[in-house]
């Protein structure tokens, strides 16, 4: 018997949007069918003083081991009934988390020769119809490479292969300076004790450029030699990461105790080596090509995100309310991290508790609404995670693991830490939004130069 042929008679009680009761009869001879099959396998290994295994006679082995048998008899029926159950009452597929066995049907235990029954609480999918998500009409942003485009580019990369050397000149802008620095600070400030070196520091190193670590510091320390002595009043922006040093303004004393000025190395053929180029030219065509991949990447995401602003407008469907309640303790155990690093005290974070747990609350309900809505046009639109798709998954996770290791154990251990989850669900938005390019309406609209100027930034920082 398998639960496609366990017959059942349910009833699906809705309680409220998503929460579903189901009310399951399994008929006394289905369920007499489950029992006396467990009754055989445990007859099959039951011993006896007297009997050899498998000899034992029926009433000796009820009277013996028949709490233990009706036992799991009743959790196999329960379990071959739900998914009988599902499939009956058209639920099946649409289950959101995990079943719960109903307070009323906790003790459920199968007695022989009567039917069976027990309710068990789902919470389901919401339903909701779909928003035209075909012919949106978005924009795809064109561009141009060019030659002084990839002259900024090779300066980025000797930028960052600059060296620094000990320098007896004065400060000058895009030197680092090794310094020891301390600020008067009120007594009305006080700063958690991984933050103190933010306003005193016997050995810091301070680079010459913006945005500067300390706002005002590197306009005091221009033009000062090592050994010298300055005063600055530094102001701390209004957005700074630590709140309590938000729009404050402290005097510093700062004493410069070594310079030293970079070294850019030259663009040469030593130099691109290091990048696997065979001379400049060849450089200079792989950083084009890697530009244009970025910028392309770039053009993708200003589409998707048209499509998103699209679809997600409006949103305000039921939401299944555990799933709805895990996600929001999630979300709020990432904000209290968060505040923990920029510094905030246990008794601040206690005070807006409330407030961020109403923030997280929010964020869960707009996140859930938003993947719901994705995972529904998917199926509408017969999005699959296919063969070929595990295929590649495998062979990158083999890629970049120890060769020592089997293929099993890879599989397992990135399904046991949800790294195969994840990249499965790549996967699929990546072949949705691919979906919902080709279905809008799309205007080739040339990028701004400074737009181009904003999405090279993003990508160094």
């Amino acid at each position: 018997m398998d639960n496609a042929t366990l017959k059942v008679n349910v009833n699906a009680l809705v309680k409220e949007p998503c929460t579903v009761t189901l009310q399951i009869e399994v008929p006394a001879e289905e369920a007499l069918t489950v029992y006396n099959k467990v009754e055989k396998q445990m007859a099959a290994r039951a011993t006896h003083p007297g009997f050899r295994p498998g000899k034992l006679p029926t009433e000796i082995l009820r009277r013996q081991f028949g709490k233990r048998i009706a036992a799991q008899a009743s959790e196999e029926i329960i379990s071959m009934a739900y998914e009988a159950a599902l499939e009956k009452s058209g639920y099946k597929g649409k289950v959101a988390g995990s079943p719960k066995i109903a307070e009323d049907s906790q003790d459920a235990l199968y007695q022989y020769g009567k039917p069976f029954s027990y309710n068990v609480n789902i919470e389901t999918v919401p339903e909701f119809p779909l928003p035209e998500y075909k012919g949106l009409k978005i924009k795809r942003f064109t561009y141009e490479i060019k030659d002084e485009d990839i002259d900024k580019q090779v300066d980025y990369y000797l930028q960052m292969s600059v060296k620094y050397e000990k320098s007896e000149d004065p400060a000058k802008e895009d030197d680092v300076l090794t310094l020891s620095y301390e600020a008067k600070v009120p007594e009305d400030i006080t700063l958690p004790d991984n933050y103190t070196s933010i306003v005193k520091n016997e050995q810091g190193w301070y680079p010459m450029r913006a945005p500067e670590n300390l706002p005002g510091a590197m306009a005091a320390l221009l033009g000062k030699k090592a050994d010298e002595e300055c005063d600055a009043d530094v102001t701390f922006p209004e957005d700074y990461h630590l709140e309590a040093l938000r729009g404050k303004t402290l005097p510093y004393h700062f004493k410069i105790k070594e310079i030293r000025k970079q070294i850019k190395p030259e663009l040469n053929e030593e130099f691109v080596k290091r990048f696997g180029a065979k001379d400049v030219a060849n450089f200079r065509e792989m950083v084009k090509m890697q530009m244009d991949s970025e910028m392309a990447s770039h053009v993708r995401s200003a589409m998707i995100g048209e499509i998103t602003d699209q679809l997600f407008k409006d949103l305000n469907f039921a939401l299944p309310p555990k799933i709805l309640e895990q996600a929001s303790v999630e979300y709020l155990g990432e904000m209290i991290e968060e505040e923990k690093r920029k510094g905030t005290s246990r008794e601040d974070i206690t005070a807006k508790k409330d407030e961020m747990q109403a923030e997280a609350t929010k964020k869960a309900e707009t996140g859930l609404r938003q993947q719901y809505l994705l995972n529904a046009i998917m199926k509408a639109e017969n999005i699959e995670f296919t063969g070929d798709d595990y295929k590649m998954m495998l062979n990158q996770f083999a890629r970049y693991e120890n060769n020592s290791k089997k293929i099993q154990q890879i599989f397992r251990e990135k399904q046991e830490n949800g790294e195969m989850s994840r990249f499965m669900n790549n996967v699929l938005m990546n072949k949705l939004f691919s979906r919902l390019i080709e279905l809008a309406e799309v205007e080739d609209t040339p990028m701004k130069e400074e737009k181009a100027e904003d999405n090279k930034a993003e990508d160094k920082q």
